[in-house]
């Protein structure tokens, strides 16, 4: 059985495939491609499940190549890695701005700037009021 290795990218996956495959072909064993590749798709980590829905829904497997199904793979996984960027992105600003992120703003009389710092989320009182 062909299985994800924890922590394994999916063309790391897709290389260790290939391998296993030309060895068992050396040793005279073969597969239809249709048979490889959903086993391949079955075989990828429960975040990638959607997808490869979409793809057995949405692609003929007899006709499509193991190079093809890379590509498509692959630029799912660029997409979830920005992804993940972002939402890292996102969280860090969020810690920022719950941790007393002070405002300048600026006085409409003078050249003088208040300084205001939002309500401590964390333990629901005032940063201003000691």
């Amino acid at each position: 059985m062909f299985a994800h290795i924890e922590g394994e990218t999916m063309s790391k996956q897709c290389d260790r495939l290939t391998k296993l495959l030309n060895k068992l072909r050396t040793k005279g064993r073969e597969y239809d491609i249709d048979e490889v590749l959903e086993k391949f798709l079955r075989s990828l980590p429960a975040q990638w499940r959607m997808y490869t829905i979409s793809i057995k829904n949405s692609y003929d497997l007899k006709k499509l190549d193991s190079v093809e199904l890379h590509g498509i793979l692959k630029t799912y996984e660029l997409e979830m890695s920005q992804d993940s960027k972002l939402l890292s992105n996102a969280k860090k600003c969020a810690e920022v701005f719950t941790q007393g992120v002070a405002f300048f703003t600026p006085s409409a009389s003078t050249s003088d700037y208040t300084v205001t710092f939002p309500t401590d989320v964390s333990n629901g009182h005032d940063s201003t009021q000691g």
